[in-house]
């Protein structure tokens, strides 16, 4: 396929499973993907860009040859800035809390080559900010909330930095320091 194009898409999640639903979309899916082939020595360039819920810019590029003898890709996913609060019942029922307001934002760049992962993943968990409590028998009974305030810098955010490598042969990924600024 030489190339394949994306307008508009849009694509809906619904989790009924937790109540009140968890309810979001990914809006405005639009771009390229060029050079995809069943061929193992084809290399595919992905652009693609949308928002989450209207609202959020989300993109993903790069290169990825899914056929290859190994497989190879080089890619990179940016978020700015989601609203977290669809999710709220997720974080009330495993939490304990409920969320007032938080948004993410991720920046995640993906290297797969000779079977060997290497990804640099930063997230980063703005203005997250925890409610009443939630009394769910499933919630954790960890200090969330003080774990929440002693991780949150000045300026109300939570970085989490998290490099991983490792080899797809070898279950145990070495997952590299963790930076909490």
């Amino acid at each position: 396929i030489d190339r394949f194009r994306l307008e508009r898409a849009r694509v809906s999640f619904t989790d009924q499973a937790i109540q009140p639903a968890v309810k979001t979309a990914l809006t405005g899916f639009s771009g390229l993907i060029t050079g995809l082939s069943s061929s193992p020595q084809a290399q595919a360039t992905v652009e693609l860009k949308g928002k989450i819920d209207d609202a959020a810019p989300l993109s993903l590029t790069g290169r990825v040859s899914p056929l290859a003898r190994p497989a190879s890709a080089d890619l990179k996913l940016d978020l700015r800035g989601a609203d977290l609060t669809p999710a709220g019942p997720y974080v009330a029922r495993y939490a304990g809390f409920a969320l007032d307001r938080g948004s993410l934002s991720l920046a995640v760049q993906l290297r797969l080559a000779n079977r060997r992962i290497e990804s640099s993943d930063v997230a980063t968990l703005d203005q997250f900010t925890l409610g009443a409590k939630s009394n769910s028998p499933d919630a954790t009974k960890l200090p969330v909330s003080l774990a929440v305030a002693l991780l949150k810098d000045r300026q109300g955010q939570i970085v989490i930095d998290i490099p991983i490598q490792g080899s797809l042969d070898d279950p145990e990924f070495r997952v590299g320091r963790v930076v909490w600024r």
